[in-house]
């Protein structure tokens, strides 16, 4: 049994019927020539594989009256069957079907009563590929450790044995009301003294970042609430689509070498660039530019293995403002390199430190009646977007003996932040997803028509 974090039980009571906290990934693969592949032989796969990983296995137990955090424990009635599901594309099965089906997988939520994720066989793409879903809840995993859990069931040789299934090791029975109360009793107990200490820290480092601050002369850098608000900017409803697009890695590290930037930097131009066009052709275009959260990985090397959210966040304009693109990516790197000194100066365990304390009654309340209230149409968006760019790798993997073709990742949309921007890259392009509230972006299509026109620009300019 494993006690939930802070910040991963944050995952579950900050979802809503209409917020759903989804992550997860749509891998493209190609049996072409491969004989008798099928459902069934990917069906196999995953299921030898995911009985090898104990993050596969564990369900959620509710600690009674919401005392404490949830805890995981082994499930033991899992059973794998329960967890895949084999759809096709309608007809003519473009991306845009392709798309719209992702959409409704990621509109539907994970039962809590089994192990917090799916898996989705999709066939019927015009181009004879198979697409491969891996959909999970963001408490049981971040965005780093959910990779992680994708390569679990991929390879490296497309002839790679077959996973040997670990015969079950007996299952610990769920633990009891009145041992979880105990448990909770404890916890509560050691708690103001926790609280003091965090409450003391939290001042100090405050009091640095100020300083930092003060010293670096950049106050007038992004901040939580500084962006303005846009068409995807208010309440959400229950519906998503996906949409993607593509960008040449080695163009995008010759951006990054010819401007002394970083890969992220240039991502994080090239979505503020599309936006820009986008918004301009929806005559949109706020007069400020807009504000991006960039979740941030704090875990350590020693910290690789841990399937936890070990995440944090910083803020950054991405210079819709300026038509020049150059000095979009001059702006937006000016931007991250501060947040990154606000990071060290405050500490990058301190989003997870202060989670602790949510008090799951009260939070799950509050975010059900900010959403009920519709407050996020009357309140100024903490942020407009998500980017997230996660690094993914170089080498050509394999399915089930299928070679991929491409790994879209998936975040969710949050309430007043309708679109979520996540990066992956793969072999030698990067892959760019856009999830989006459907009613809020219906023309999802055409922002992902401008990443390629906004990058040749920031390209040409660089170089």
């Amino acid at each position: 049994m494993e006690r939930l974090t802070g910040l991963d039980a944050s995952f579950l009571y900050l979802e809503t019927p209409t917020m759903l906290l989804n992550i997860g990934f749509a891998v493209k693969v190609d049996p072409a020539g491969l004989q008798g592949w099928s459902f069934q032989t990917l069906f196999d796969h995953v299921a030898r594989r995911a009985r090898t990983e104990p993050a596969f296995r564990r369900r959620l137990v509710q600690v009674p009256f919401g005392l404490d955090h949830p805890r995981w424990v082994e499930d033991p009635e899992f059973d794998v069957l329960s967890h895949l599901r084999h759809v096709a594309l309608p007809q003519p099965g473009d991306d845009a079907e392709l798309g719209a089906m992702l959409g409704r997988i990621m509109s539907t939520p994970l039962d809590r009563s089994r192990p917090l994720w799916e898996c989705w066989a999709i066939e019927g793409c015009h181009d004879g590929s198979w697409v491969f879903v891996m959909k999970l809840h963001h408490a049981s995993v971040d965005g780093v450790a959910a990779a992680g859990l994708l390569l679990h069931l991929l390879d490296t040789d497309p002839q790679s044995p077959a996973a040997s299934v670990v015969s079950a090791a007996p299952t610990a029975p769920i633990p009891s009301d009145l041992g979880l109360l105990a448990q909770a009793v404890r916890s509560q107990i050691t708690r103001p003294v926790r609280l003091t200490r965090l409450a003391a820290r939290s001042g100090r480092n405050l009091v640095r970042l100020t300083r930092e601050r003060l010293r670096a002369r950049d106050q007038g850098r992004s901040m939580p609430m500084g962006g303005p608000r846009t068409h995807f900017n208010g309440a959400i409803g229950r519906r998503r689509s996906v949409v993607f697009a593509r960008l040449p890695l080695d163009g995008v590290k010759q951006v990054k070498r010819a401007t002394g930037t970083t890969v992220n930097d240039v991502v994080l131009a090239a979505c503020g660039g599309a936006l820009r066009r986008y918004l301009a052709q929806r005559g949109d275009l706020p007069s400020r530019s807009l504000t991006a959260m960039v979740p941030v990985s704090v875990r350590t090397r020693d910290q690789a293995a841990d399937k936890r959210n070990r995440i944090s966040g910083m803020w950054s304009k991405l210079g819709t403002d300026l038509a020049d693109p150059l000095e979009r990516l001059r702006r937006i790197n000016a931007d991250t390199l501060a947040a990154k000194r606000d990071q060290d100066a405050i500490g990058a365990d301190m989003l997870q430190d202060w989670a602790e304390f949510n008090a799951p009654t009260v939070f799950q309340s509050a975010v059900r009646w900010y959403t009920k209230l519709k407050l996020a149409d009357r309140f100024v968006p903490v942020h407009n977007v998500i980017v997230s760019n996660l690094p993914g790798p170089r080498t050509p993997l394999y399915l089930a003996g299928a070679p991929l073709r491409n790994i879209y990742p998936m975040g969710p949309v949050m309430e007043a932040v309708g679109l979520n921007m996540t990066v992956m890259s793969y072999l030698d392009h990067l892959d760019f997803s856009f999830v989006v509230d459907a009613a809020q972006v219906p023309d999802a299509w055409d922002l992902a028509a401008q990443v390629r026109p906004a990058f040749d620009e920031l390209l040409a300019a660089a170089i």
